[in-house]
């Protein structure tokens, strides 16, 4: 028995109601691509400006789990983790501490992204509602220790087709001891427990 499980990002609309779904586990060679605009288009448009000063931020992306198919009893357990080795001085890449709820009813969590377009995105926990502190991802979220990420659907589990984990959102901050440059793709790793 196996599920067949993908990543998803939603983006678009407004807060409660996104108008945008996409599968990023068919994006290749990049499957997400942080920026200055609310949207998954993998390109260098409104890519991220160093400052001169202080830290310009990308909008924030919401990330999910989504069952799409396959013959499974239920999946729990769900957890995230990096490789730990991070983008390099002066950019971090930060997540909610929080899983903001996402299920196949509801996306009640999801808070729609803002900021000046080509420019800035509001910092996420001053302007996302269901988020009231970030942790940075690399140094913090290895094998070792995983973030747990909640599901919201019944049971606690996620025991059919099109149901999902809750969000976990994130954000980068980009500060003016960068050094421009395209960043190396980096791997993010979702694990868990199926039967």
């Amino acid at each position: 028995m196996v599920a067949t499980v993908n990543i998803f990002t939603d983006f678009g609309g407004s807060d409660g109601n996104p108008s945008n779904e996409q599968n990023i586990s068919s994006n290749s060679p990049v499957h997400l691509r942080f920026k200055t605009a609310d949207n998954n288009t993998v390109d260098s448009v409104d890519e991220i400006k160093i400052p001169e000063t202080g830290t310009n931020r990308s909008y924030w992306k919401h990330v999910y789990l989504k069952i799409t198919g396959g013959t499974f009893s239920r999946i729990n357990n769900i957890k995230f983790y990096t490789g730990g080795t991070n983008f390099g001085t002066g950019i971090t890449m930060n997540v909610g501490n929080e899983t903001p709820t996402k299920n196949s009813n509801s996306n009640s969590g999801y808070v729609v992204a803002s900021g000046t377009r080509g420019e800035s995105g509001d910092e996420i926990v001053a302007n996302h509602g269901g988020i009231s502190a970030k942790t940075e991802v690399f140094g913090n979220y290895t094998l070792g220790t995983p973030k747990s990420i909640s599901i919201s659907e019944s049971g606690g589990q996620l025991d059919s087709v099109n149901e999902t984990s809750d969000y976990l959102v994130f954000q980068m901050d980009v500060g003016s001891t960068a050094t421009k440059a395209d960043l190396s793709n980096k791997t993010w790793t979702f694990q868990y427990d199926e039967v």
